[in-house]
């Protein structure tokens, strides 16, 4: 895999990034989305609907899917990248949360505090269940917990831990006990409750929308009043961490 890439997109009004094992995926205006590879060489172009607005884009990393949330119709898609196989879910009007946990047949939304479990198959709610925990990011079984107002903590399986921040004011992303904070001018990253390394966006930009994987960091770059001129960015971790030192 390539280090530092920038790939310029033009006319097109980005503002929706996901990652999954071979694919990385950005909206394509109000019609579908881009789909590129890990290197950000564009491998397809996948036409939905006119009028797509989406709102929360969900991601399956090991198999590829991706789930498609557009509220303001109330319509679900999801679709599997390496097929383009497609199913379309209606009726889905609830502001789901950024939160998403995917089963083998299954994956599970949240909205308030109750959780909406979906079949991948048939697209169906097949079980719907109380959930007070407060999650405000995850990747799969890594949680970041909001226990009350002046306490976070870092949850997996193996551990937990009282996170250093204790408050998120800005987008977080979370992935191999990586986090990251970030809004429109900086993004900082965390090593679980160390801060490792920072990321300043060039004054002609903002930074829309950021992503961990294993070992790198998407971003979606805007130019400043005009949203139609745009960056997709892939930095690795460690050249974010030199930023530090």
């Amino acid at each position: 895999m390539l280090g530092e890439i920038t790939v310029p997109i033009i006319d097109n009004d980005i503002y929706v990034l996901a990652v999954t094992q071979k694919f990385v995926i950005v909206n394509n205006s109000y019609e579908g989305i881009l789909i590129f590879n890990k290197n950000l060489e564009k491998i397809d172009v996948y036409e939905i609907c006119s009028d797509l607005m989406i709102y929360q884009v969900y991601s399956d990393y090991n198999t590829d899917t991706i789930v498609i949330h557009d509220a303001e119709s109330g319509t679900m898609y999801i679709i599997c990248l390496r097929d383009k196989k497609q199913i379309v879910i209606k009726d889905q009007f609830l502001p789901y949360t950024e939160f998403c946990y995917f089963e083998e047949n299954s994956f599970l939304l949240r909205h308030l505090d109750y959780m909406y479990k979906f079949s991948l198959l048939t697209g169906e709610v097949i079980e719907k269940k109380f959930q007070k925990e407060k999650i405000i990011a995850n990747n799969q079984d890594e949680y970041i917990i909001e226990l009350d107002e002046e306490t976070l903590i870092y949850k997996n399986k193996e551990m937990g831990i009282v996170l250093s921040f204790s408050e998120v004011t800005t987008s977080i992303d979370v992935k191999n006990r990586y986090i990251i904070l970030y809004n429109e001018t900086y993004l900082e990253l965390f090593y679980l409750d160390k801060i490792i390394g920072k990321y300043t966006v060039n004054q002609k930009m903002e930074l829309r929308k950021a992503v961990i994987d294993r070992d790198c960091i998407y971003f979606i770059l805007n130019k400043k009043n005009d949203t139609t001129e745009n960056i997709i960015h892939k930095k690795t971790i460690t050249e974010v961490r030199k930023n530090l030192e």
